[in-house]
């Protein structure tokens, strides 16, 4: 694996793809978000799942970064500027996918 990101092309197709704000851990700007310059951009291709392609902003040393890293859940990788683990978080449930309401029979 390399370091290098692998850029999608027009007819790749993804097997995940995420762009999220992340906070320092005790950051009470979590509770509002997107009010962080602090990123994390995720994109696998469906034709090398067990690879992650990674763009982020620390939240802890604000070092800002392109690398490529092996792809598991929970997805957590080390910064390389303070290394410490980021984690990409779950989405809120207010944001999240809503919940399909079952039909009474």
């Amino acid at each position: 694996m390399t370091n290098k990101i692998r850029m999608p092309k027009d007819d790749e197709v993804f097997g995940y793809f995420t762009k999220r704000s992340v906070y320092a851990r005790g950051d009470e700007r979590k509770s509002n978000w997107g009010s962080t310059e602090h990123f994390v951009k995720v994109w696998v291709f469906s034709d090398e799942p067990a690879v992650a392609n990674v763009e982020y902003s620390c939240p802890n040393c604000g070092h800002k970064e392109s690398k490529q890293t092996p792809y598991d859940e929970p997805f957590e990788f080390p910064c390389d500027g303070c290394s410490k683990i980021i984690k990409v978080p779950k989405l809120d449930k207010r944001l999240g996918k809503k919940k399909a309401k079952k039909k009474a029979d």
